[in-house]
């Protein structure tokens, strides 16, 4: 239980607007993929931007596990615009991988360019 504190201060308490402490039992599909995919430090590293996650990784993958997924997902449901912390933080680490891969393909396209130009 004491490992299962650290993910909750990492993800839960941190990241998730529908956490409320005493409610330990009982956790979202994000979190349990979180939990059983990296340790607390790799975690950190995702968040930090220093791990790589699947960008192919789709809602149906983080929300099968869930226990709140039919009677009390207001995000799975389409009523909330706001997901559960865990899948909050994946979701922002795919978008920032994508953006920093556009970003280098840019500027190895200038590059190409600059090389061309040249000859």
């Amino acid at each position: 239980m004491k490992g299962e504190r650290k993910y909750r201060d990492i993800i839960c308490k941190k990241f998730c607007s529908y956490y409320k402490p005493g409610k330990e039992e009982i956790s979202c599909g994000a979190f349990e993929f979180l939990k059983t995919s990296l340790t607390p430090e790799e975690l950190k590293d995702l968040i930090n931007g220093n791990l790589f996650i699947n960008p192919f990784l789709e809602q149906k993958d983080l929300c099968q596990r869930c226990d709140f997924r039919f009677n009390d997902c207001d995000f799975y449901a389409g009523h909330s615009p706001d997901p559960c912390g865990g899948y909050r933080i994946i979701e922002t680490v795919i978008e920032q991988q994508s953006n920093r891969a556009a970003a280098q393909q840019f500027l190895e396209r200038q590059n190409d360019s600059a090389t061309e130009r040249q000859r």
